[in-house]
């Protein structure tokens, strides 16, 4: 249960655990607050679409979200305020329907000024997301995915539907009714994943036949970037992606909610 409080100039906000039978007090300053929609106005087309309402609880997510991650920078890449806020909004999107939206598993996220590689490899890479409880991005990467409009390409998104799938199959931070919602896409989705390992044309691009793991991390950057134009192509697929993740892209006009009907 959550509760706010809004007391002078600042907003205090309440997290009650069952388990324990503490409260976990978080506080968000106005001058946070106000950094927080500042960068994502700028920054962030999904956050701008939201009523004041949404707004609200988008930024109380994404302060939890924010607190609960090491952030750590690489090959001499200072993190400040903008890389924090802009990369927590990325998983606060994909779990903005979700009741859980931590993602626990994952500690550290590691940023990298531009491409990467690690010690002894020649491969370069623009984000990596494993069971290490480590998710890596290049910065440079992360904000073209938000700077280019409806390319289907969110480095981003990507990465932490990444972490999100993972999260779902470790058993942790997601309900069993998530878990099941999960199998009846994957079921739907079997035919075109294995189309497109054939080399059929789909409207997913072909990186989403490399594994199971890229398929839904594909799937989820097509469901955020061209919604419209995956619900004409794949229907079967991307209504029970928004049943998944209890969203519609489509519906910005009301903080992205599902129609009862879908």
């Amino acid at each position: 249960m959550t509760f706010v409080y809004v007391i002078g100039v600042a907003a205090f906000l309440y997290f009650y655990s069952k388990l324990s039978g503490n409260s976990i007090h978080i506080y968000i300053s106005n001058s946070n607050i106000q950094l927080y929609h500042e960068l994502l106005t700028q920054h962030n087309d999904y956050y701008r679409n939201l009523s004041p309402a949404g707004r609200k609880k988008f930024i109380k997510r994404l302060h939890r979200f924010r607190s609960h991650k090491n952030f750590i920078g690489k090959n001499g890449l200072v993190i400040d305020n903008k890389h924090e806020t802009l990369i927590s909004a990325a998983a606060i999107q994909i779990t903005f329907g979700l009741e859980n939206y931590v993602l626990s598993n994952f500690r550290e996220i590691m940023v990298f000024p531009d491409t990467f590689r690690f010690t002894h490899s020649d491969v370069y890479y623009k984000g990596l997301t494993g069971q290490s409880g480590k998710i890596f991005l290049s910065w440079e990467d992360f904000l073209e995915g938000y700077e280019t409009k409806e390319d289907k390409l969110n480095l981003g998104i990507h990465e932490m539907a990444h972490a999100l799938e993972l999260t779902a199959l470790l058993g942790s931070d997601t309900t069993m009714d998530f878990a099941v919602k999960y199998d009846t896409w994957k079921e739907k989705s079997n035919d075109e994943y294995h189309r497109i390992r054939n080399d059929e044309d789909s409207f997913l691009r072909n990186y989403a036949g490399k594994s199971e793991r890229e398929f839904f991390a594909v799937c989820i950057e097509h469901f955020f970037e061209a919604p419209k134009e995956f619900s004409d192509e794949l229907p079967d697929i991307y209504i029970p992606l928004c049943n998944l993740l209890n969203q519609d892209p489509r519906n910005a006009h009301c903080d992205y909610l599902l129609e009862k009907s879908i």
